[in-house]
């Protein structure tokens, strides 16, 4: 039997954050989707809801970006930064604040821009 995840999706946009979710939940091995639209929110669910992944775009939070990373990288979650943009060396910042992953809405990997 496969293991299914547990997410916990983070983003300050409703609509984004919805639509998403609902994204996600439709794969095979995604268990659960369980929504916030902040990092106290989040922070409050993190004992009972025990995320296997915490998926967070820190742009549309009103809290520094690698902040907000570190705050679940901390308690040994895995942290993917889904996000719409980034500017300069923001995601080497995020992964040195405890991102696993960092990639773009559209898809792009942003590490690939800052290697060159």
């Amino acid at each position: 039997m496969r293991h299914r995840f547990t997410l916990l999706l983070v983003d300050g946009h409703a609509g984004v954050r919805e639509a998403l979710a609902k994204r996600l939940a439709r794969q095979p091995d995604v268990r659960a989707v369980v929504t916030a639209d902040g990092i106290d929110a989040a922070e409050e669910l993190l004992p009972a809801l025990r995320p296997d992944v915490v998926i967070i775009d820190p742009k549309t939070l009103a809290a520094d970006m690698r902040e907000a990373v570190r705050v679940f990288a901390e308690q040994r979650l895995p942290v993917v930064v889904l996000t719409a943009s980034l500017q300069g060396m923001e995601a080497a910042a995020l992964r040195r604040a405890g991102a696993a992953s960092v990639l773009l809405k559209g898809g792009c990997d942003p590490g690939a821009a800052e290697a060159r």
